[in-house]
């Protein structure tokens, strides 16, 4: 087909002095041309894309559970200020936490969802 297309007699516009059937056929074989061009292009693109979608849709799936813990820690330490706030003893309160923190004791904020 090359040879075809880069002759320079095989232009719409010469082939239609000779045939108007010859030339829709040269237009329908110079689009074929630009096509086998195009796909040699996007095709690789396409490959490219469909992996980048599946790293991302595992990466959302991190996301999402990260999105989770997340919502559960801040869950967690507003339920602990609300005990706090309804009656528990700042001072223990963070003597207990300051003991977490080294590794000493246990966790107020989730000892008090618990």
């Amino acid at each position: 087909m090359c040879r075809y297309i880069s002759n320079p007699d095989f232009d719409p516009s010469l082939v239609k002095n000779a045939s108007n059937a010859c030339e829709g056929l040269c237009k329908w074989v110079r689009a074929l041309d630009v096509y086998d061009r195009v796909i040699k292009v996007v095709a690789p693109k396409k490959l490219k894309l469909a992996e980048a979608e599946a790293q991302l849709a595992t990466q959302m799936k991190k996301l999402n559970a990260k999105r989770k813990q997340l919502k559960d820690v801040r869950q967690a330490a507003l339920y602990s200020l609300v005990l706090l706030l309804r009656g528990g003893s700042l001072a223990e309160w963070l003597a207990c936490w300051t003991q977490a923190q080294s590794g000493q004791g246990t966790n107020p904020s989730r000892d008090a969802v618990v």
